[in-house]
């Protein structure tokens, strides 16, 4: 009775265990297998399992030289490489977060801050003030008060007010507001936004004319291609890879951030395996190796590009009237298809799928770098997308219209 009891409690615990990350696999923009039409072989699967499960570098190492290698596994790569190419899958791109400060007075700033801790709000919205952040790294700790309005459990808007100067220059404004458009419907911002212009009374037009685009994310996935698979040269002026010892240790890599400085702030563009950084997730929250192997068997296999804008101060800030000019820094991307894997020597590939493009270039003997650049010219391909992708024309028309509605607001007044 004893060993029953024991037995349930175990695979209770597991199943908790799965249920508690279940939603983290859509947090990183992973899908289930269930739901996806996309298959990989038997055997490779299996063998990216085990990759992803091993932390023996020279496992993993000998694992990624028999899949890069491989003709059968090469031409799954490169049918899945062209199906996002020729489709629209691509261009469906996420937007992880947007946040925007507005020129308020101090003493506005504050009277609105108290209305909300008296949770004066739209109804139906809540309203929790969020005490834990205020000394921590981030945006948090340049504001007096910080607050999240939810309508929903997802529908998250995060509202700052009364900055606290870091420095005598200081660009940051007395009202922040931050929210992840992925996330959120646009009534919800028409509504947040109209209350909060509303909030701004007299102050509104000086609010509108005066404020600045802090920040913006945008991302796509590559389902079915792992991360060592796509190679990509955003044309960076420097590059960081992570984890560190990446390259002295021979591990592929898990993320690379190539880091430009562009358009009124800084651009980085990252290109990463969500799996591995889920399985490291895992791991660090000591999750046994049994509950890793069943949450990665029900997810697919996704290598993840995001492109990152932030504002930094010193920049002419972008404004929020030149809405239409936002940054869009994702706008053009060469991607080295996995054809290239067939056309090297197998030293070379192996080289390749661990070192990521451009770094390797650096790292080769002038022979090696010979053979690669003859493969990249005939298997790279600039991937040219729209400027501005259609739900991002959408949330800025949602905002800007509520910009003008501000304003009018205010000439009525």
């Amino acid at each position: 009775m004893s060993n029953s009891n024991t037995s349930n409690t175990l695979t209770n615990k597991t199943t908790r265990t799965i249920n508690k990350y279940i939603h983290q696999i859509n947090r990183c923009k992973l899908i289930t297998r269930n739901n996806s039409s996309i298959s990989i072989g038997k055997s490779h699967s299996n063998a990216l399992h085990d990759f992803y499960l091993s932390q023996d570098y020279k496992q993993r190492l000998t694992i990624l030289n028999s899949l890069v290698t491989d003709p059968s596994f090469i031409r799954h790569q490169v049918d899945m490489f062209y199906r996002y190419i020729d489709g629209d899958r691509l261009f469906e791109l996420d937007h992880d977060n947007y946040a925007a400060s507005f020129n308020i007075s101090k003493t506005r700033a504050t009277k609105i801050a108290k209305e909300l801790e008296s949770k004066v709000m739209l109804d139906g919205w809540a309203v929790n003030e969020v005490n834990s952040y205020r000394d921590s790294n981030g945006a948090f700790k340049h504001y007096r008060y910080n607050f999240e309005i939810s309508r929903k459990k997802h529908q998250v808007f995060t509202l700052s007010f009364v900055n606290i100067p870091q420095f005598k220059n200081s660009n940051y404004q007395h009202c922040r507001i931050s929210f992840c458009p992925n996330l959120v419907r646009l009534n919800h911002v028409y509504r947040v936004m109209k209350w909060l212009f509303e909030a701004f009374d007299d102050e509104a037009r000086k609010a509108i004319d005066e404020s600045i685009l802090l920040c913006h994310d945008i991302g796509s996935q590559w389902h079915g291609i792992p991360s060592f698979m796509l190679n990509i040269d955003a044309e960076s002026s420097s590059f960081q890879t992570y984890p560190k010892t990446t390259l002295t240790d021979n591990i592929p890599t898990e993320s690379i951030y190539y880091l430009r400085k562009k358009n009124l702030g800084e651009d980085s563009d990252v290109l990463y395996s969500p799996v591995c950084k889920f399985i490291s997730n895992l791991r660090k929250k000591k999750v046994n190796e049994k509950n890793q192997s069943e949450l990665l068997n029900s997810i697919v296999v996704a290598t993840r590009y995001e492109s990152k804008w932030r504002y930094t101060a010193g920049d002419e800030p972008l404004k929020y009237n030149a809405l239409s000019d936002a940054p869009f820094a994702m706008h053009a991307v060469d991607f080295i298809s996995p054809e290239i894997f067939t056309q090297l020597p197998e030293p070379l590939a192996l080289k390749l799928a661990i070192h990521k493009y451009p770094k390797i270039l650096s790292a080769l003997t002038v022979g090696d770098n010979r053979i690669l650049l003859q493969a990249l010219i005939r298997n790279t391909l600039r991937v040219s997308l729209p400027k501005i992708s259609k739900r991002h024309k959408t949330l800025l028309a949602s905002l800007l219209n509520q910009f003008k509605k501000a304003e009018n607001q205010t000439h009525k007044r």
